[in-house]
């Protein structure tokens, strides 16, 4: 199921574009990342970064969310694969903002914690 703006007011706004810039950050906020942005700190650690990423031509990418070519998956090595990623300045930004913090919270979160993000308060 899709998220919507489940109020006609708003929503008709939404398609005309005319929805306030700071409603519509707010809705951005909690529609993509509601659950883990409290814990957007920098970290010098990602947890994408040991996984080889290929795209669908065979090309090694810098991650998912980048798709940077980095070269044929055939001329990839481990030691290169770790240099990538230390020496990209795309890697240096993304653990500046914090983003790994966000992908790591997303593939650990239980029921438990989702239950409660979204409890009526």
């Amino acid at each position: 199921m899709f998220a919507v703006i489940n109020d006609w007011e708003k929503l008709k706004d939404f398609l005309q574009n005319t929805l306030p810039r700071e409603y519509l950050n707010n809705v951005a906020r909690d529609l993509l990342t509601g659950i883990g942005m409290g814990n957007l700190k920098p970290t010098n650690r990602c947890p994408m970064a040991p996984n080889l990423t290929i795209d669908a031509d065979g090309r090694c990418v810098l991650c998912c969310l980048v798709d940077e070519d980095l070269g044929d998956v055939f001329e990839m090595t481990p030691e290169k694969w770790q240099r990538v990623h230390q020496e990209s300045s795309t890697c240096r930004e993304c653990m500046q903002l914090g983003i790994p913090r966000l992908e790591f919270n997303a593939m650990t979160v239980d029921m438990e914690q989702l239950a409660q993000a979204f409890a009526p308060r």
